[in-house]
């Protein structure tokens, strides 16, 4: 009871300080898919409050809390500069505390320590890749277990798994040496991204860069702490700091802009030296390489390549540098960058919440989708690991051959 009650001040203190102006509404996804105020940051924060004072419905008010995206768009527009996603945070962890363990989802329970332990995630990706290889999928569907187990829409967001990789610890700088930096590999990009890790570290490498891949490194803890629980996003982030402390004047690369965000918040979430010190040298690859690359234009191919770029909102509206993609690679010969429309709006992926929203996910995902269709780009980019598993599920969906990259694997092709 000790840990909950600063919890709850802090929940008081922390909502009341939204002035129900509501200028929040109109940047808010949710909002504007459900037509609910209950779905809006405003009418969350109420349910927050109630939550932490009052013996309000919980499982209903949970549901409303559920569907929060965390893209942080109504952090961007409040002039009270209210900390939504941090009270939300909070309030997931409360209602955590109240829930018996045999009630939360076991779905969750084994992702969540998968992410959490490498080398179980790593055969879970060996048991996948097994699975699409041994075309399982095509027997559970004419069997009709997929039907059964429903299995149908993760399997549709799934790309085609490629062999797993070990990661040494060091690759050298490959021209001058210019220093060192760590990178962060993350969890499930360990699985899915591979490419956009080997990119980087080519990358680097080329830019005269040793790079030192930290062994002990784990999940950011994002969906740890998006989701309540917040005991074991403290242990992964204690873990991390702990991993990168050898080489504590080196920057931190990072090629997720969902983990950059989660990173530069263990300064909050923590609040010791340490993790404010681990925070400030938290870096996106790509903004790295906007400044550090030095890369000439005589070294990249000229032909002619469209760019459809996807902003994140967690690159957009917490990290705060959506403009690294685009200054990273304005400078390509034959590149031609558009935006896609509507790109402050959340795509739908958030975490998981393409799995447990899918109706919301599907919804916010289609207008991206026929963005894309106008553009007619042959490429389509984003710094966000989800983001890009999401995207990518619906082009294949509609058919569209459209290759979905990392900004820095484009800037790789063209070398």
């Amino acid at each position: 009871m000790s840990d909950i009650n600063p919890v709850i001040s802090q929940l008081v203190r922390g909502t009341t300080h939204c002035v129900q102006c509501g200028l929040c509404l109109p940047h808010c996804p949710t909002y504007a898919f459900y037509q609910d105020e209950n779905e809006s940051p405003r009418g969350r924060l109420l349910l927050m409050r109630l939550l932490a004072t009052t013996t309000l419905d919980q499982p209903r008010a949970r549901q409303h809390l559920s569907r929060c995206l965390h893209c942080s768009a109504c952090e961007s527009a409040c002039p009270a500069g209210v900390k939504y996603r941090y009270l939300l945070d909070q309030t997931l962890f409360l209602q955590e505390q109240h829930r018996p363990t045999v009630t939360a989802s076991l779905a969750w329970r084994v992702g969540a320590g998968l992410l959490t332990k490498p080398q179980w995630l790593r055969w879970a990706g060996w048991s996948l890749r097994f699975y699409q290889r041994a075309k399982l999928p095509i027997l559970m569907r004419r069997s009709g277990l997929q039907k059964i187990l429903k299995l149908s829409s993760i399997e549709q967001g799934l790309p085609q798994i490629p062999a797993i990789q070990h990661w040494a610890g060091h690759y050298p700088a490959v021209t001058e040496y210019r220093g060192q930096v760590l990178l962060f590999l993350g969890c499930v990009a360990q699985i899915f991204d591979q490419q956009t890790l080997r990119d980087a570290i080519f990358l680097l490498g080329q830019a005269g860069f040793a790079v030192t891949v930290p062994k002990q490194q784990n999940c950011c803890g994002a969906l740890h702490f998006h989701h309540g629980d917040q005991s074991t996003g403290c242990r992964v982030a204690k873990q991390n700091i702990r991993a990168f402390t050898d080489h504590e004047s080196a920057p931190i690369l990072t090629t997720s802009s969902g983990c950059t965000a989660m990173l530069l918040d263990y300064g909050q979430q923590l609040s010791t030296t340490a993790s404010q010190a681990f925070s400030a040298r938290i870096t996106d690859i790509s903004d790295f390489l906007a400044r550090e690359g030095k890369f000439t234009a005589q070294r990249f191919i000229s032909t002619a390549l469209k760019v459809a770029v996807h902003d994140p909102c967690t690159l957009r509206n917490v990290v705060g540098r959506a403009c690294t993609p685009y200054q990273l690679l304005a400078g390509l010969p034959g590149v031609e960058l558009v935006a896609i429309d509507h790109n402050a709006v959340c795509c739908g992926a958030a975490g998981i919440q393409h799995l447990t929203h899918p109706q919301l996910a599907t919804g916010l995902r289609q207008p991206k989708l026929a963005a894309i269709d106008r553009i007619k780009p042959d490429v389509v980019v984003t710094s966000n690991i989800g983001c890009a598993l999401h995207l990518a599920a619906g082009l294949r969906s509609a058919a569209a051959p459209i290759p979905l990259l990392h900004p820095i694997s484009v800037l790789r092709s063209r070398l």
